[in-house]
C-alpha cells in the first residue's frame, strides 16, 4: 500500500478474509529487484488498486516433474 495504515482501497473481501489488518513490512521500490514478482506489476497494482497483494507460488509436484 502507498501509505502506512491506510487500508482503504482494500477491498471488503480481502479485509473480511484476512481479518484486522497490520502493517508488516516498509520496502523501498526504486532500485529494487524482488524474488517473485516484477517491480513494475507492483507499483502499477499500488497505482491503479491501491494495493499489491501476493500469494505463494503453488507447490512444485516433483513427481510429475519425474515423470516427463
Amino acid at each position: 500500500m502507498p501509505k502506512k495504515d491506510d487500508f482503504s482501497q482494500v477491498p471488503d473481501t480481502l479485509m473480511q478474509m484476512f481479518g484486522k489488518p497490520i502493517p508488516v513490512m516498509t520496502i523501498k521500490l526504486d532500485g529494487r529487484k524482488l524474488a517473485q514478482v516484477d517491480i513494475e506489476k507492483v507499483k502499477a497494482s499500488l497505482q491503479n488498486d491501491g494495493f499489491f497483494l501476493q500469494v505463494p507460488p503453488p507447490p512444485e509436484n516433483l513427481l510429475e516433474k519425474y515423470k516427463e
